[in-house]
């Protein structure tokens, strides 16, 4: 995980970040905290999140999930099977019974042979934009690498 600290030094290093340091360093100073450790003495401190967790190279590369977007999508399946914010026992016991059916019915399609349900175009799009560049980890610059990640992203509030 040095890789990533290295380019992220790299990146402060940047004539972006030196001619911008004022109003950056309260975002460079959460994001050494949170996801890095600040740097004291030529050691790092722990981070609130270590990289491992976050970082979704191995993901990308391996054509696992990067988000929990699927867990956020049973939730709100979940929620509005139950109907209600604060639903009866009984009524949280029917809908697990309901859930518990929906689960076995895809299991058995699976075993069936049946393929699970493909991810939109623009997701797969994405996810070989993303292994594409990915693939070119270390041929690149850190600068010019991370450029190509960030092009793939779109900021919503």
């Amino acid at each position: 995980m040095n890789d990533v600290i290295q380019s992220f030094e790299i990146l402060l290093d940047t004539e972006f970040f030196v001619e911008n340091e004022r109003i950056l360093t309260p975002l460079i100073d959460y994001f050494e905290d949170t996801w890095l450790g600040r740097s004291q003495r030529n050691r790092r401190r722990a981070p609130l999140f270590p990289i491992e967790m976050w970082n979704t190279y191995s993901a990308t590369v391996e054509n696992d999930a990067r988000t929990n977007n699927s867990i956020e999508g049973w939730n709100k399946r979940f929620m509005s099977l139950m109907s209600a914010h604060h639903p009866t026992f009984w009524k949280f016991v029917e809908v697990l019974r309901t859930e518990q059916g929906h689960t076995e019915f895809v299991l058995n399609q699976t075993i069936a042979g049946n393929p699970p349900n493909a991810k939109r175009r623009k997701y797969r799009n994405l996810d070989q934009r993303l292994l594409n560049i990915v693939s070119k980890y270390g041929t690149m610059s850190a600068d010019e690498y991370l450029k190509g990640i960030a092009c793939n992203f779109n900021y919503q509030v």
